[in-house]
């Protein structure tokens, strides 16, 4: 797919005290332009998702502002659908010290039902949202939507995301999770039921410290949110299943930046990824297929300082999206739609780089 993003530069009055520019060069180019000279006033904002390596001189202090990108919504294998949740928000002032070479990362929106690429069921490639159904027990994917990916910057130049999240991913590693910088979670897919009962079955939200778990029926059923030092599990009736683990034995992804497929034939919301993934939802009887939850957001105090995580607060509402950065509709999560078997898509993160 192709990395199109757009470049804003609008200047503070002359009265502004003016800042020491920053020299910042991005591959792949933006708008064809590889080099930038960042001023006070101006940014450079990456809209499309994907993943760009960046340069700066040592010791150079910037600011990153960003939002994960928004789970998908459910589609009509059943009579009810329900919308994906929304990104998380992180912002921070950032000094790598001596380092000089980092990614910028933005979160791809999570897949409908049956609309994620071929050979990975459903999971974002960048970001890290799960898929409903997730290989190798397969399933149907009509159902829930796919979570979203996270947006983030991490260290040095080696590639962050892979084409085949299942087999073989970058995320799964405690090496890139160390990489991590500052981190918005992305939002759960969306559930869905066989009754048009009042539940409610969204997507939990991403974070922010923590995202919010996935919304279900009664008691029946909870995956929970990414945390600072964990995964999200599931609960079913009072038995909560520990995640990690399980998730590792069965697909190789101990979900450490990457969302928790659920184990067997899920068929639930996908988790966001984050800066510890969302679980995926589980089927219940009688049809009910929880959202998925949201990852987490997170900030190396190493590296940033004034950091803020907001969570996400509604499918339409990405965290903190009065920001004066934020530009609809990144971060939104993809809406039910009960008139198609694939769903909306969410939409995807945002990452804007600035002086202040």
């Amino acid at each position: 797919m192709p990395f199109v993003s757009s470049i804003r530069s609008t200047f503070g009055a002359q009265s502004k005290q003016l800042r020491t520019p920053l020299y910042i060069t991005v591959s792949p180019a933006i708008g064809g332009v590889s080099a930038f000279n960042l001023s006070s006033g101006s940014s450079i904002t990456f809209t499309t998702e994907g993943e760009y390596t960046c340069t700066v001189p040592a010791g150079s202090t910037f600011r990153a502002t960003m939002w994960g990108a928004g789970g998908g919504g459910a589609g009509s294998g059943w009579s009810s659908s329900w919308p994906g949740g929304s990104g998380g928000y992180a912002t921070g002032l950032i000094n790598l010290g001596g380092i000089t070479t980092f990614k910028v990362i933005v979160g791809e929106g999570g897949y409908g039902p049956v609309t994620g690429p071929t050979g990975d069921g459903g999971f974002c490639t960048i970001g890290g949202g799960a898929s409903s159904s997730p290989p190798p027990s397969g399933g149907d994917y009509q159902y829930s939507g796919g979570g979203g990916g996270f947006s983030g910057i991490l260290t040095g130049s080696d590639t962050v995301h892979t084409t085949y999240v299942i087999e073989n991913s970058n995320y799964k590693s405690a090496t890139t999770q160390a990489r991590s910088v500052l981190i918005a979670g992305g939002g759960g897919g969306g559930g869905n039921k066989a009754d048009t009962g009042s539940q409610d079955f969204s997507g939990g939200h991403g974070g922010g410290s923590s995202g919010t778990g996935g919304y279900r029926q009664s008691s029946l059923i909870t995956s929970t949110a990414g945390t600072q030092s964990s995964v999200g599990s599931i609960q079913s009736g009072s038995s909560w299943s520990p995640d990690p683990q399980t998730t590792f034995n069965n697909y190789g992804v101990p979900a450490r930046m990457q969302a928790g497929p659920g184990t067997g034939g899920t068929y639930g919301g996908g988790g966001g990824g984050g800066y510890f993934g969302g679980t995926t939802s589980v089927d219940q009887p009688n049809g009910q297929m929880g959202g998925g939850g949201g990852g987490s957001g997170y900030f190396n105090p190493s590296f940033v300082t004034s950091a803020v995580l907001t969570a996400g607060t509604s499918q339409t509402a990405p965290g903190n999206n009065g920001s004066a950065l934020y530009a609809n509709p990144a971060g939104i999560g993809g809406s039910g739609n009960r008139s198609s078997s694939s769903g909306n898509r969410g939409n995807a993160g945002r990452v804007v780089i600035s002086l202040s």
